[in-house]
């Protein structure tokens, strides 16, 4: 499985601080073209005269790397010190260097034949080489590394900074960051959430491990156990109170076991509403989609396990209150026709 660095186009946040260590992340150095259309002068007899530029530019991969390391930054991310959602923010090195920025290569006008353009694209080439070449030797250094500061907007400022690595072979890869990916969990009120499931709870870490190691597959298979617990016991609770016959509930598929249980009030609607998707993309996980799949799509399911196990907690609370509530109702009732 190949990381692109355009990956994380709209996703810088994520690269920064979510993904995992030690992997290998592949940029190209490319020339991209566009063109552009210049109108000098109109003559109503023989209508407009238009130049046709062709501006050959860096491509998505090289400008992607500059936004990374030369931009300032202004993420709204959540911050492990704080414990919420804040902005997070880091000061450019655009000074370093000193060509221009700007990502256009060379420009050709009235561009008649391949061979014109042929040449036009290697001399953009050429000098685009010749920038990364002076990108990385400033920004990266005779060590091929390079520190991020990044610090949130409280007034505690709390610094964060991660490391990234240049590879001889021309790869990137990040080899160290404070806080940690762990610390970048939103891990909020999991006691509450998981309650005494413990081994849920554990399962869920697992998942999380798993993930910002890059071991995707992996990742999905420790959601599914959860979400498989889940079903289990709710099931053993209907089977002692009588709601449900062991031997016929076996036999069902998930999707029916689900609905089952939902009717029985065992389970929350949101399980029920999403039945069809959550177990099936989960189980698709395991047997058919890729490592990049799964770490593609395992926010959205890990953040689906968590609203079920919240419902679920909720639901529970609801439940006992209920039992309490007609426990007293009954006393009552009994003590008053005994008067």
């Amino acid at each position: 499985m190949e990381i692109k660095i355009t990956d994380f186009v709209g996703k810088g946040s994520s690269l920064l601080f979510s993904f995992p260590l030690y992997t290998k992340i592949k940029f190209d150095l490319e020339v991209e073209s566009r063109d552009e259309i210049e109108v000098l002068d109109y003559n109503e007899e023989f209508g407009p005269t238009i130049l046709n530029h062709t501006e050959y530019i860096e491509g998505m991969d090289f400008r992607f790397l500059k936004t990374i390391f030369l931009k300032e930054h202004n993420i709204y991310s959540y911050c492990p010190e704080c414990k919420r959602d804040n902005y997070i923010v880091s000061n450019g090195l655009e000074a370093i260097l000193d060509n221009d920025t700007d990502d256009i290569l060379t420009i050709g006008t009235n561009i008649s034949s391949a061979e014109e353009n042929e040449a036009h694209e290697q001399y953009a080439l050429e000098k685009l080489q010749s920038r990364a070449k002076e990108f990385f030797e400033k920004v990266f250094g005779e060590t091929n590394t390079i520190q991020l500061k990044f610090h949130c907007t409280s007034k505690h400022k709390h610094k964060m900074y991660v490391i990234f690595h240049l590879t001889e072979d021309g790869y990137l890869i990040k080899t160290g960051q404070y806080p940690s990916i762990m610390d970048f969990e939103k891990f909020k009120n999991l006691d509450e959430i998981f309650g005494k499931d413990n081994v849920s709870k554990k399962d869920f870490r697992t998942a999380t491990i798993l993930k910002t190691h890059n071991y995707g597959v992996a990742a999905f298979l420790y959601l599914r156990r959860i979400f498989e617990r889940l079903i289990i016991l709710k099931a053993q609770t209907a089977i002692s109170e009588g709601l449900l016959r062991e031997e016929d509930f076996e036999k069902k598929k998930m999707q029916e076991k689900v609905k089952q249980l939902h009717e029985l009030g065992k389970i929350p609607d949101y399980l029920n509403e999403n039945k069809t998707f959550i177990y099936g993309i989960l189980s698709k996980g395991l047997h058919q989609l890729t490592e990049k799949d799964c770490l593609a799509n395992y926010e959205p399911l890990k953040e689906a396990i968590l609203i079920i196990l919240k419902e679920n907690s909720d639901l529970e609370k609801r439940e006992k209150i209920k039992k309490e509530t007609s426990k007293k109702l009954n006393s009552i009732h009994t003590e008053m026709k005994s008067k």
